[in-house]
């Protein structure tokens, strides 16, 4: 299990090169495949303007080759011919993708917002407003979510999108499928694989590569043309910032060059097939394809042997281009001990190793192997690993956290400023750590309680980041009503059985099953689910309130916020609950209990007086 999720992550480091097109991806790859299609340039976390939206429409749609230099007349009064996005705006306009207000101005310079974005997109993909299921907005917006165009977003009723916002519509939009069902991107005539846009054959037919950087610096004096741009791991960057033992790439045509600074350290313990002509080789863990460098090096013919601790430099595709001792060039890495078990290898001498490891889930989001002695480490630890030499070194961490608001444009968290290339994991109450991005985060606040670690590097900015449950991503909220316990799997030595609950809940109005291995009770609660599976379960604390209004409560004298997306039921017995909307919320008719979760109300219930 762990080798294969080392592979799949292998696997993704593709698309943060040449991207394709997967839902929900991280941020780096949609921001470079968005400036790569031509379709917005400006990713910032700045609130995106209707005439910028109109200009985003347009560029990713079979007329983005028809727009003239200056308008030939002024549709709306507040977009004369010479505004730069008249032609833009005409073209949304005539096609129908966008409007004008009842006031007869278009809002040139208003913040787009959800429900005009999901309709615009909506039109463009070829859908009839009169084939949804609902009214306006909320059928437009259920139908892009369903569609996929809101992942990796926030997308709510009356909320202004950012640029960042924009980058996932439109990186999504290219994989949507369209009225007729036929993905979006094919209508565009860009080639498939299978159902995803196949961009990297559009980058890579006239690429060169890969290479490997022997100077820090020393770009332009080995790339045969004037650079106009760069990448470094799948983010605009600068020639500047190329280091030795970078891995890089260019297209002469597009002027374009990507680096990669992705590297693995540790014990490299397998070869496949064999170590005479080896395709693939398992360090710390993880298995990675060879490139022709790498597969000689750790060849029987090679400088390094199985049982050695190596450093592979890993190319866009994940795979290992080159390898290089750790002497010369190593890493370190700093993460959560996820689990603890046991590996075994033969060395090329026919010497069978067995060692006691340490599952790590990396900062990047790597899970990594390492061997130490478990009874020192257990699941959910803090560590870091430095090498030295032959030699590594692991340590546990103190807990060390603060706390803030993560600024709107994703540069720091509170006065704290994040490293261009921060890497964070969340971990959540089931001891599962996964990766996310800054732009999961923006404007969110962040308490002492919500962090387990930082690092920080010479300028003092945050390198790492090690978060608790501070994301909702898999967290759902409902009313358990029903538990039943059973037993499930052979007796253990001691003579027990796994206890499974399954037990039926609410959530937004609808009644399902669930089963977990972790106690269940009966009640509001917040809960994670991963792949239909509760993981945790938290019962809400509640709090009689004295009234209730649109995102406030008060319980007494006290003021309470509430979430946007708020249960509100009536409950006429122990197993009745009807689903009602915020405004039924009666404190003369009812008497009311709001259950609370981060700060905010999220399940009220009503029982009449």
């Amino acid at each position: 299990m762990k080798r294969r999720l080392c592979m799949i992550l292998a696997a993704a480091m593709l698309c943060a090169a040449f991207p394709q097109m997967t839902f929900a991806a991280d941020f780096a790859t949609a921001q470079q495949t968005v400036k790569a299609l031509g379709i917005l340039s400006d990713t910032s976390s700045a609130t995106a303007t209707r005439g910028e939206f109109a200009k985003m429409l347009v560029s990713a749609s079979e007329y983005k080759d028809e727009v003239e230099e200056e308008g030939i007349s002024a549709l709306y009064p507040d977009v004369p011919k010479s505004h730069w996005a008249s032609e833009y705006i005409r073209v949304a306009v005539e096609k129908g993708w966008m409007t004008g207000s009842v006031s007869g101005k278009f809002r040139v310079n208003d913040g787009i917002r959800t429900e005009e974005a999901a309709a615009s997109l909506l039109e463009l993909l070829g859908y009839d407003p009169a084939s949804l299921a609902g009214t306006f907005p909320y059928a437009q917006i259920s139908k892009a979510k369903a569609l996929g165009l809101a992942d990796g977003i926030s997308f709510t009723k009356g909320e202004t999108l950012t640029k960042q916002d924009c980058v996932y519509l439109f990186y999504n939009l290219m994989n949507a499928d369209t009225a007729t069902g036929q993905s979006y991107a094919e209508t565009l005539g860009y080639s498939m694989s299978g159902d995803t846009l196949n961009y990297s054959a559009i980058v890579s037919e006239d690429l060169k590569g890969p290479f490997v950087l022997e100077t820090d610096g020393g770009l332009s004096a080995v790339v045969p043309f004037s650079i106009g741009a760069v990448y470094k791991n799948g983010v605009a960057s600068t020639a500047a910032e190329a280091k030795a033992y970078d891995v890089y790439y260019y297209n002469e045509g597009m002027q374009t060059v990507w680096l990669y600074s992705n590297h693995v350290t540790g014990t490299y313990t397998a070869a496949s097939p064999n170590a005479v002509a080896p395709e693939t080789a398992t360090v710390a863990g993880c298995t990675y394809k060879l490139e022709a460098a790498a597969a000689y090096k750790l060849s029987t013919l090679g400088d390094y042997k199985i049982g050695d601790i190596v450093t592979l430099l890993i190319g866009m595709d994940g795979s290992a281009v080159d390898v290089v001792s750790t002497s010369a060039y190593s890493g370190s890495y700093i993460g959560i001990v996820t689990s603890t078990g046991v590996t075994n290898y033969v060395d090329e001498t026919g010497v069978a190793t067995v060692d006691e490891v340490l599952y790590v889930t990396c900062t990047d989001g790597t899970t990594r192997t390492f061997t130490a002695d478990d009874d020192d480490y257990e699941a959910g630890d803090l560590v870091s690993i430095t090498f030295s030499g032959s030699d590594f070194n692991i340590k546990e961490l103190n807990k060390r956290t603060l706390s803030g608001t993560v600024s709107k444009d994703g540069t720091k968290i509170g006065s704290r400023e994040f490293a261009d290339d921060v890497k964070i994991i969340n971990v959540s109450q089931d001891g599962s750590a996964t990766r996310i991005y800054v732009s999961k985060l923006l404007g969110v606040s962040i308490s002492s309680n919500d962090v387990y670690y930082y690092a920080v590097n010479n300028s003092n900015e945050i390198t790492d980041l090690i978060l608790y449950d501070a994301v909702s991503e898999g967290r759902g909220y409902g009313i358990v009503y029903s538990v039943d316990e059973s037993y499930t799997g052979e007796k253990d030595e001691d003579g027990e059985r796994e206890t499974l609950y399954t037990f039926k809940y609410i959530m937004d109005g609808v009644v399902y099953t669930g089963t977990s291995t972790n106690s269940v009770k009966s009640g509001p609660a917040v809960f994670r689910m991963v792949d239909g599976t509760w993981t945790y379960s938290i019962s809400l604390p509640s709090k009689s309130l004295s009234s209730v209004d649109y995102l406030t409560a008060y319980s007494g004298s006290t003021k309470l916020g509430v979430s946007e997306e708020v249960q509100c039921y009536i409950k006429t017995d122990s197993r009745t609950y009807t689903k009602v909307n915020i405004n039924t919320m009666d404190a003369e008719k009812y008497y009311l209990e709001g259950y609370t979760f981060d700060d905010a109300v999220r399940i009220i219930i009503a029982r009449e007086k």
